[in-house]
């Protein structure tokens, strides 16, 4: 690096940035400042370097493939009890895919990038993985939740989101299970968050599930119809849900 460098009272007379590559993917980099004789780094420097970031890149490597087995293995396990779900609650069954995709669609709609989207996925399939947690009881009724048992019941977005607890790469999806009946007016549940306060990811799959779980039967209550689910949702946009969402649902909902 040519010429000192100064900022926050540390000045930097040299700079050597190496990429710490293995197989061919980067993974990061190592930057040395200031050698001790003040004098620029060189091509040699990067030789005598050169095994020491080949060793670092490779311990690098070990942990981020331990770190993705830990996270591919622990959506496993919750993907199998969101399975199991629909297999005790058959009018559940089909549910979490139907609402992954309808999510999916409407993110791609919305530009999202594609971690965003990765995250919108996996949360809109395990967004009810929750209910693991619910007496079976509850969901069975035939009848209209009296107020504690409903309470009981809106643990769920918690519930999933603790079960997600300390898997790496999963804040995201933690959040939007979270959040995901929060209302855009601020009258849902957990938090009463509102508006932008609440993730994007939250504010599409409130919309997806709601209309998912409208033209489908539920013990206590039948189907309506996909033209009355979507009269729903745009009864809902700027109460229970973002406008922008809503809108964008309205051209791409399975009755259209």
């Amino acid at each position: 690096m040519g010429g000192p460098f100064k900022k926050n009272g540390y000045q930097t007379e040299s700079f050597l940035s190496i990429p710490l590559t293995h197989h061919g993917r980067t993974l990061g980099a190592l930057h040395l400042t200031n050698r001790k004789d003040q004098q620029p780094f060189t091509h040699e420097d990067l030789k005598v370097f050169a095994p020491i970031t080949s060793e670092i890149a490779a311990i690098l490597a070990q942990g981020i493939g331990f770190r993705e087995n830990v996270r591919h293995f622990s959506l496993s396990i919750l993907t199998s009890l969101s399975d199991a779900l629909e297999l005790r609650f058959p009018f559940l069954s089909g549910h979490s895919n139907r609402v992954r995709d309808l999510s999916t669609r409407i993110g791609e709609r919305m530009g999202l990038a594609k971690s965003d989207l990765s995250a919108l996925r996996h949360a809109a399939a395990l967004h009810d993985v929750g209910i693991v947690g619910i007496p079976g009881n509850l969901l069975a009724k035939k009848r209209r939740l009296n107020e504690q048992e409903t309470e009981m019941v809106r643990k769920h977005p918690f519930l999933g989101s603790k079960m997600l607890e300390g898997v790496p790469g999963m804040d995201a999806t933690r959040r939007a299970i979270l959040e995901h009946h929060e209302h855009f007016d601020g009258s849902g549940y957990p938090y009463g968050l509102r508006g932008d306060d609440i993730s994007v990811a939250a504010r599409i799959l409130s919309v997806a599930e709601c209309y998912d779980s409208a033209v489908s039967a539920r013990p206590h209550r039948g189907a309506i119809t996909p033209a009355e689910a979507l009269q729903m949702i745009r009864g809902g946009s700027g109460t229970r849900f973002d406008p922008e969402v809503a809108q964008l649902f309205a051209t791409t909902a399975p009755s259209h």
